[in-house]
């Protein structure tokens, strides 16, 4: 089935097709094991409703992937260190008149 219902730009259309068929394959394939048929034929359409159920899935599964980002964001960013930056010479001049004991210098 090619273009009867949007896929928003975010999903690939290819990911959508392939839970579709997996979507008309499943039910098809436990029927005939139930009934001891063979399950060479599969279904070779993807049905309208079988698309509509991936597109929907798809979202679900990339809302949980944005869902984990977060999750893993969350923990590693606190982990990360910070880079120091280096001292200006405003910084060092301050520093030298606020320190108490003698300065040696090379």
């Amino acid at each position: 089935m090619k273009d009867k219902v949007p896929v928003a730009p975010q999903l690939a259309r290819k990911t959508v097709k392939d839970s579709g068929s997996v979507l008309t394959s499943i039910p098809y394939v436990i029927s005939a094991l139930l009934k001891e048929q063979p399950t060479n034929n599969l279904p070779e359409t993807i049905t309208e409703e079988c698309y509509e159920k991936a597109i929907e899935y798809v979202r679900y599964l990339h809302a949980q992937k944005e869902l984990f980002a977060e999750i893993i964001k969350a923990i590693v960013e606190p982990a990360t260190e910070r880079p120091q930056t280096q001292p200006t010479d405003l910084d060092i001049s301050a520093a030298i008149l606020r320190f108490l004991g003698q300065l040696v210098t090379f």
